[in-house]
């Protein structure tokens, strides 16, 4: 089973990716996935989490590497090499929470991570509950492109 996390601050503008994907994915998940929204806290995902094996973190990015409204998969191992050139809306990155649930969760630490980060417009991260443009227009791409990856996850355990 995968159980895909989406982040994201709902009110802020393209920040609020996760969430308008979540809702925009609403009975298109396959039913070997489950998704929960989290928000920006990472920190509760044991609330929600029932022992899969495969964990897919779905967040907003803004950094060099990224364009806004493309997603790009990633190991956990390759986001903490760019963690420190990314821009993130947690308190507590979504690596370093990891590593702490890790350490008080043996379970969560043997599942295999997945990172779906999406590209977003830094001007568009304010008080709002909309998403840009090139976010909008891009939204059936990015649910369709995800659940390609659920597949693929899906079939390569």
């Amino acid at each position: 089973m995968i159980l895909v996390v989406f982040l994201g601050n709902d009110v802020m503008g393209d920040e609020g990716i996760g969430y308008h994907l979540y809702k925009y994915m609403d009975g298109l998940m396959p039913e070997y996935a489950k998704g929960v929204f989290l928000h920006t806290d990472v920190l509760r995902l044991p609330h929600f989490y029932s022992g899969e094996d495969t964990l897919v973190f779905v967040d907003a990015v803004v950094g060099e590497n990224f364009t806004c409204g493309k997603a790009k998969p990633m190991s956990a191992k390759d986001v903490k090499k760019l963690e420190a050139s990314m821009k993130h809306a947690h308190m507590i990155g979504v690596i370093d929470s990891l590593e702490l649930l890790e350490k008080t969760m043996p379970e969560i630490a043997g599942a295999r991570k997945v990172f779906y980060l999406i590209g977003v417009d830094e001007d568009n991260i304010k008080p709002s509950t909309e998403l840009s443009q090139c976010l909008r227009k891009n939204l059936h791409v990015l649910s369709a492109e995800l659940l390609k990856l659920l597949h693929h996850l899906h079939y390569t355990c």
